[in-house]
């Protein structure tokens, strides 16, 4: 077998910048004697790049750096989006993540975003070639001795989650107008209108082995099946691209955008998040229950669930804490709780095709040629490239307990019950039944809390206008009564007559 080479990577990774990367990593002046490059991930692990090691000794030094590669093959590159993905993790590393970095190293903060990703060292991106040349997590590293599974590893990578996000809800609420300006180039890449046909068969072949699988499991009389049914029986690639592009959201941060378990990388007491290809602006919670949802719910319920958002805005509120900040000024709670009902469930969608991947599907290699067998095609069809394959053994359980805690943890509804922007989905007419609970909550507080001096407002058919006037005196009392109005839909068993008799007696004694 053929030995790799530099220009095997990309034709613009030359010597010459490895003998500058080696200088930078090493203080090794000379040039680099020898170098041997290997594939650092299996055949058909890269989904959307190849990765290589590339291992360098001078007459003093000997270090390793990671390479990914933009996909060789033009019909695969075009497939792919290559080049988009790659420009959008460049784009991370030289202008995102410097800004960030800057920013909390001013807020004077102890903790920094750069020890929680890999270091970048050099990288290039046009149309045709690409590199991103980066720290090698293993180096010096024997993961013979890491004993770091389960759930501490979950509730590492969900503390570090938390870091990521504080720094951009932080910079954004100091500085709205320099987060826009770095966060405008975040448009979604992924979920958009253009790669629905070459998403939807793959989409539907997803949705059909999870129902298999939970059928195995469950009754079609049971309301877990039907949830299901109900949650994949309408337009559901559409509902995706309206969950993923929630950037005009009041509360939407930097996200990593691809959360799950292959992304991140624990060793010692570092937790580093890699991969940051799908970056998006959104919602927290497009992050946070993806993660949870498809890397914990091997075992977890309802309160697991609750347990591990619990766990992340826990770290919010240190990182943020961290900087100066008070997390009830700059995230309460109830914003995170209302976001995860809002848009949690693209968490599920989202772990609709991820079951499959992780359960020994088929991946094509980033590195053969398609010219032959599929010249003249302008794209692959995604499941020629991955081809998912039934579930067995233990994969069907999960599938079947990904739903159930989906269901119990926020509700996953029809496809047809959310749509649209952020602002159609502060809507409350979006969820029945919201009007009349609002309309009923709405005295105590008005009595303990609010005297307007309108008093045509208290007219029946006035609520709309009596409840902006809330949200405008009293924003936090607003987000509440929405929040226990959603809940209350969507959980009655949870927010039944004795949880609104304790709330209205809090409300008439100014606790709330």
């Amino acid at each position: 077998m053929a030995s790799i080479t530099l220009s095997d990577i990309s034709h613009k990774l030359t010597a010459e910048v490895i003998n500058k990367v080696y200088s930078i990593r090493t203080g090794d002046l000379g040039p680099v004697q020898t170098m041997t490059i290997t594939r650092a991930t299996a055949t058909g692990e890269g989904l959307l790049s190849a990765v290589y090691r590339i291992e360098a000794s001078g007459e003093k030094e000997k270090t390793s750096f990671i390479a990914k590669a933009m996909v060789k093959d033009e019909i695969l590159r075009r497939t792919l989006r290559s080049a988009i993905v790659f420009q959008r993790e460049i784009y991370f590393f030289t202008r995102i993540l410097p800004v960030l970095s800057e920013f909390q190293k001013s807020m004077k903060a102890c903790a920094s975003i750069q020890d929680i990703v890999p270091a970048c060292y050099n990288c290039y991106c046009d149309d045709e070639n690409g590199y991103i040349l980066m720290e090698d997590l293993t180096e010096g590293i024997d993961r013979s001795n890491e004993l770091v599974t389960g759930k501490e590893c979950h509730n590492r990578v969900l503390w570090m989650l938390g870091h990521f996000h504080s720094v951009s809800i932080v910079f954004k609420y100091k500085n709205p107008h320099m987060y826009k300006s770095i966060a405008t180039e975040l448009f979604e890449t992924y979920f958009v209108e253009e790669n629905r046909n070459w998403y939807k068969k793959y989409l539907q072949r997803a949705i059909d082995i999870n129902e298999k699988a939970i059928a195995a499991y469950l009754d079609k009389t049971n309301l877990y099946y039907k949830k299901f049914i109900e949650t994949t029986a309408g337009d559901v690639y559409g509902e995706m691209i309206s969950l993923a592009c929630t950037s005009q959201s009041e509360h939407s941060v930097i996200l990593h955008g691809d959360a799950w378990m292959p992304n991140f990388y624990i060793s010692g007491s570092r937790t580093v998040s890699m991969d940051f290809q799908l970056l998006r602006e959104g919602s927290p919670a497009l992050d946070v229950t993806y993660f949870i949802i498809i890397c914990k719910s091997d075992t977890i319920n309802k309160n697991e669930f609750d347990e591990s958002v619990g766990l992340y805005y826990d770290s919010l509120s240190y990182h943020i804490a961290d900087m100066g900040f008070d997390i009830e000024e700059v995230y309460p709670r109830p914003y995170l709780d209302a976001e995860i009902l809002r848009y949690g469930k693209f968490g599920y969608l989202c772990s609709l095709t991820t079951i499959p991947l992780i359960s020994g599907t088929y991946f094509s290699d980033v590195l053969d040629s398609y010219a032959q067998r599929y010249g003249g095609v302008d794209r692959i069809p995604l499941d020629d490239i991955w081809r998912l394959k039934p579930l067995e053994g233990s994969n069907k359980k999960l599938a079947v307990n990904v739903l159930k805690v989906a269901v119990d943890a926020y509700g996953v509804r029809a496809t047809s019950s959310v749509r649209g922007d952020s602002s159609k989905l502060r809507s409350k007419s979006n969820f029945p039944g919201v009007k009349r609970y609002l309309t009923v909550h709405y005295h105590s507080f008005h009595q303990s809390r609010i005297s307007f001096k309108t008093p045509h407002l208290r007219r029946p058919g006035r609520l709309r206008a009596r409840m902006w006037l809330l949200r405008s005196a009293r924003p936090m009392i607003y987000e509440r009564m929405f929040l226990r109005a959603v809940r209350a839909r969507l959980h009655p068993p949870y927010y039944g007559e004795v949880a609104d008799s304790a709330w209205n007696a809090r409300a008439r004694d100014g606790q709330n």
